[in-house]
């Protein structure tokens, strides 16, 4: 049975997914990966009728990167307010399928407010339960996003890869700031 869980949230290319299997391997735990299943929360959520996963499942790459900015980390935000019913559901899901005695979980989609959900419902369950937060300097960011394989596949598809890179990244500091605020 699960003991402990670590969540740790926080900004894009910040050593979230390092951090958490380096962690798994040297204390013996599970890792689940958020990032790695929006696809699956998103259409969930468009199954449930939430706006924002319904309004990104009809855009074209090119039309939500060449957007302003704040608009795209308002609807981020709101995003995973949606799909964060579902990422509890599959957290609770994970800690009962495990025979690991201690969990981490960790995601951008681990928004301060989501967090102290989880965790008010989690330690209900007798378990120990801790949150993280961590944050990649801009530059360094900004150089890590350029070299990820799927960064060039999205890029490929806006009629100007650079100016969508610029916005996106400029997105990213956005919705870094907010954690940052709200934590």
């Amino acid at each position: 049975m699960v003991k402990q869980i670590l969540l740790i949230g926080g900004g894009t290319c910040s050593g979230k997914t390092t951090l958490a299997h380096e962690l798994a391997e040297k204390e013996n735990g599970a890792v689940l990966s958020v990032d790695d299943r929006l696809g699956e929360y998103a259409e969930k959520g468009i199954e449930a009728g939430c706006p924002v996963c319904i309004l990104h499942a009809g855009m074209s790459l090119n039309d939500f990167f060449m957007r302003d900015p704040r608009i795209q980390c308002e609807e981020l935000i709101a995003f995973y307010k949606e799909i964060a019913p579902f990422i509890k559901e599959d957290l609770a899901r994970f800690c009962r399928n495990t025979d690991k005695e201690f969990v981490i979980a960790e995601g951008i989609a681990f928004l301060p407010g989501i967090t102290e959900e989880i965790i008010e419902e989690m330690a209900e369950e007798g378990r120990q339960i801790r949150c993280r937060y961590l944050f990649a300097e801009p530059a360094e960011h900004d150089r890590l996003y350029r070299e990820r394989e799927w960064t060039k596949l999205f890029l490929k598809e806006c009629e100007d890869p650079e100016e969508a890179f610029r916005l996106w990244m400029e997105r990213d500091a956005l919705f870094a700031e907010y954690i940052k605020r709200t934590m």
